[in-house]
């Protein structure tokens, strides 16, 4: 299947005929786009200020690079309002029609959206939904935003919408956003990949009523004794406790719940993985918490050669006699 990206050729001639030029070319429309018969300038990176045949007045378009008549999935970030991209942002301020998923994505970022936006809740929608939405408002020429928490490419069912949009010839882009368990790292001051602890993180989630291939299992993943982070499992604190201990952690390995990483009402609760199931209970956190795991949350680790005096890059030698600080 062709991506509906690829054939998202600009219509801005005036004319209501096709311009050929791809969002990644340069704009060389003339005279109807441009006012006059040299080339407007203006690449990608640069936001378009062709004043109307292209906007209908003679005020500036306000149409990005990235918001010419087409769907944007945009990542919300984890929680704090500002922590949305620029990119998103923008993108939001400037949407006639937001889907946003609300059961995750904090409301607060609606403040944003223009007077006469239409929001809509994907938490009450199925997929059809969704796309009925979006192909009517595509059709009427309107800006569409689908507002996805974190970012839409870790558990956010992206794909179906895009193959969708895909089969409909409606043009789509994804900005990406800052994932919750970034978002968790930083609440709790701590390093994923620690040199001598850890170089690889794994992202999974426990098989509940959404099921996970059987060679992914989390006992399974365990046995690497890898820094791990785990979605959409905190009510299921029992059984993550015994898959982690099926594997290489043991009951002193560090772990945390951090409930709602960023928001205002966000919850860190630092544990040992023997002792998971019990401090969720005590701190009743049930849901919207990611489960973290691993030596990195303890004490030691080693230096990291990057800033190492004795150590050369592509930008320094190292300094041979220098003495360890």
């Amino acid at each position: 299947m062709t991506n509906a990206r690829e054939n998202s050729i600009c219509n801005h001639t005036g004319d209501g005929s096709l311009c050929g030029n791809t969002p990644e070319t340069i704009c060389n429309h003339t005279g109807k786009h441009s006012g006059e018969d040299s080339l407007c300038g203006n690449t990608p990176e640069k936001n378009c200020n062709h004043t109307r045949n292209h906007s209908g007045d003679d005020s500036p378009c306000r149409n990005t690079p990235e918001s010419i008549h087409r769907v944007h999935f945009v990542g919300a970030g984890p929680g704090a309002p500002d922590l949305i991209t620029l990119r998103g942002l923008r993108l939001l301020e400037q949407a006639d029609v937001v889907i946003y998923a609300g059961s995750l994505v904090n409301p607060a970022l609606l403040g944003s959206v223009h007077e006469d936006c239409t929001i809509y809740n994907s938490a009450e929608m199925t997929l059809e939904q969704v796309i009925e939405v979006i192909h009517s408002a595509y059709a009427e020429g309107k800006d569409i935003v689908r507002l996805h928490t974190g970012d839409p490419c870790l558990y956010g069912a992206i794909r179906e919408q895009m193959d969708r949009l895909g089969e409909l010839g409606i043009p789509y882009d994804d900005t990406p956003g800052v994932s919750s368990f970034c978002g968790a790292a930083a609440s709790l001051g701590e390093e994923y990949t620690l040199p001598g602890v850890s170089q690889s993180v794994i992202i999974t989630r426990m098989a509940g009523r959404t099921p996970v291939p059987e060679r992914e299992a989390l006992a399974s993943l365990a046995a690497h004794g890898a820094s791990m982070v785990i979605f959409l499992s905190a009510g299921m604190l029992e059984e993550v406790q015994r898959a982690l201990l099926a594997g290489a952690y043991t009951e002193n390995t560090p772990a945390a719940i951090v409930y709602k990483a960023t928001w205002p009402e966000e919850k860190l609760v630092r544990c040992t993985v023997g002792s998971l199931a019990r401090c969720g209970k005590e701190h009743g956190i049930r849901q919207t918490a990611l489960i973290l795991a691993g030596d990195f949350l303890g004490r030691n680790y080693e230096r990291s050669r990057l800033y190492d005096p004795g150590f050369s890059t592509g930008f320094r030698n190292a300094q041979r006699d220098t003495e360890d600080v």
